[in-house]
């Protein structure tokens, strides 16, 4: 009995200490500005997202994330925080913009929208993904088409990158927040973002 009492708090902490950083997470992620100069002064801000990263990894309870029978990713995720000024991260040129992920693991798919000027010019990248382990995923190379409105293909704005692939792990997942470690394998090398992402609604694909 005792034993099941001391777990019982041991438990009640953890949620207590997830609870705490997640709101000092998003708070962070709040904070940091979108404008490509001002980031470049916010190094103690990033320091503080990669700090409650770390934390949150400690506490992850999602052991398989992408076991097709779960419904825990499934829906809209919302862009919080990137680390990199990317399509992916809702960066084109000079231009900042907006990130909503849809997944749906069971057809082992996503879809990233990077919308700019309000939603009038989106790029989209539609893929499906290959389960590598419990909390990792690889997709093939990044290609983007670009609509009007979200609606209308535009013939001129195609995006490829020179990723080769990228590689999803998810050090912590819960049903309200995603943070994602992507590698990103070029010819030159590999580059690693740290992206956290806010669940918005439940759709399908």
């Amino acid at each position: 009995q005792q034993s099941s009492s001391t777990q019982e708090e041991s438990d009640a902490e953890d949620d207590e200490m997830v609870r705490i950083t997640k709101q000092e997470l998003l708070r962070a992620c709040a904070r940091m500005p979108a404008n490509r100069e001002q980031r470049r002064y916010s190094s103690g801000t990033a320091k503080q997202i990669s700090d409650a990263i770390a934390v949150l990894a400690k506490y992850n309870k999602t052991k398989d994330a992408f076991d097709p029978g779960s419904s825990t990713l499934d829906g809209q995720w919302v862009l919080q925080y990137g680390s990199s000024e990317i399509l992916p991260t809702g960066y084109f040129g000079d231009f900042e913009g907006t990130v909503v992920q849809e997944l749906n693991i069971g057809a082992a798919k996503q879809i990233t929208r990077s919308s700019f000027f309000g939603g009038f010019l989106v790029f989209e990248w539609v893929d499906n993904f290959e389960k590598l382990g419990n909390n990792e995923v690889e997709l093939s190379k990044e290609e983007w088409s670009s609509k009007f409105f979200g609606i209308i293909p535009t013939l001129f704005l195609g995006v490829s990158t020179n990723t080769d692939k990228t590689v999803w792990q998810f050090p912590y997942v819960d049903e309200r927040l995603r943070i994602c470690i992507a590698t990103r394998f070029t010819s030159t090398g590999r580059i690693t973002d740290k992206m956290v992402y806010s669940k918005r609604t439940r759709q399908s694909l």
